[in-house]
């Protein structure tokens, strides 16, 4: 059968003629005033995950909740927990008025790190010869698949993104809460699936650096390869964009896009993490 071609493209260069021009795009500045979050030193991450740290990994359901117990995020072990529903019955709210609105909730956006160490750790258990625990993988991973679903809108994270005209960029996670970090890293470059080269943007964004890990695990989990979307070039002033995911139409795209426009809503999932154990 020969290829479908609309205008003399096909459907893949048409997608991706789009993602350039949207990376292009520039964006408001934010408002004056606003106080800078507290910039942390990042530190560098192993990608290897010991067999006995995914040993000790499992999953809880509760009413109201998935909670993932020995979670390896950040170099020690957390207990997060997953709300069952989208907050506020699904409805869309930009990255900053999500944070206005769950401030003082237990639920909280959560931010890339926390999405890329879940996906992970839950492809990773999806072994266990535990029936209850392979049946708490399968929920977990439907819950996710059906907020990447290619018909929905792609889910907030309280990842921030500032694109400097000059290097590094800025990141920030749990953008908005009294708790949030920024640090330093360079996120600007052509966009792709995933692949050697995007190591350093991958920990900044997602929290691995194990580029392979991190595709596996995403195309088990939304049938789908992961994609970086991100400014390709550096702007003339600085430009705010945040972190959202979600699966591109009939496309090959596991979607990570760290250019979606700050006044973009969208629905969000809400978190709980708590450290549970300090690594040595």
């Amino acid at each position: 059968m020969s290829e479908i071609l609309i205008g003399g493209r096909t459907p893949e260069e048409i997608i991706n003629k789009r993602l350039d021009e949207l990376a292009r795009s520039p964006l408001p500045l934010p408002a004056p005033g606003a106080a800078p979050p507290q910039k942390q030193r990042r530190a560098s991450k192993t990608s290897v995950r010991s067999s006995s740290v995914i040993s000790k990994f499992s999953i809880e359901e509760l009413p109201d909740r998935y909670r993932l117990n020995n979670l390896q995020y950040k170099g020690d072990l957390w207990t997060v927990d997953w709300s069952k529903e989208l907050l506020h019955g699904g409805h869309s709210h930009t990255q900053s008025d999500w944070a206005n609105r769950t401030r003082t909730d237990e639920f909280k956006v959560a931010p890339g790190p926390i999405y890329g160490a879940s996906i992970i750790s839950v492809y990773d258990h999806r072994t266990t010869t535990d029936k209850n625990q392979k049946s708490l993988v399968k929920k977990v991973k439907k819950m996710f698949k059906d907020d990447f679903d290619p018909s929905k809108d792609y889910m907030m994270t309280s990842t921030h993104i500032s694109y400097n005209p000059t290097a590094p960029d800025a990141i920030t996670h749990w953008k908005g809460y009294s708790f949030g970090a920024q640090e330093d890293a360079v996120i600007i470059g052509p966009g792709g699936y995933l692949k050697k080269g995007f190591e350093d943007s991958l920990e900044a964004l997602m929290g691995t650096n194990d580029v392979d890990a991190f595709s596996v695990a995403g195309k088990w989990l939304t049938g789908k390869k992961p994609y970086l979307h991100r400014l390709n070039s550096r702007p003339t002033n600085t430009t705010e964009r945040v972190l959202v995911f979600g699966c591109y139409g009939v496309s090959n795209y596991f979607v990570i896009d760290a250019g979606s426009y700050i006044s973009d809503v969208r629905p969000a999932r809400g978190v709980v993490a708590r450290r549970a154990q300090k690594n040595p």
